[in-house]
């Protein structure tokens, strides 16, 4: 039974790869100018939309619908794309704010967030 996670499911890696023999839109990525590059979820896939959610999460990444992904990061991103003869070239752990991104985007830069106990 589905439900709602008070887990935040804001992390995100960021792989700096080469691919052999395609594009780097092969797997969803960007070219970088020295390869490719891609934002990922736990589970190895391309972030879609803000967070890395099951479902619909609220504004902070929170109380998604069933939860967060799972997975292994880079090692499940080059299991699923294997026969791309991928090579990892680094690996960036970073937390997705989007809420956040919308403030300064629209010139708030002084913010403070607090959570009622």
């Amino acid at each position: 039974i589905g439900g709602v996670s008070s887990d935040c499911c804001t992390s995100v890696a960021i792989l700096n790869f080469k691919i052999r023999g395609g594009v780097c839109g092969a797997v969803g990525a960007k070219s970088n100018g020295s390869g490719c590059r891609i934002t990922i979820c736990a589970n190895g896939e391309a972030l879609v939309g803000t967070y890395c959610g099951k479902a619909a999460c609220d504004i902070f990444g929170c109380d998604c619908i069933n939860g967060c992904l799972h997975g292994n990061w880079a090692q499940d991103f080059l299991r699923k794309n294997y026969l791309h003869g991928i090579e990892i070239l680094g690996t960036e752990m970073a937390n997705e704010c989007g809420f956040c991104k919308f403030l300064i985007d629209n010139g708030i830069t002084k913010f403070r967030f607090s959570k009622a106990l």
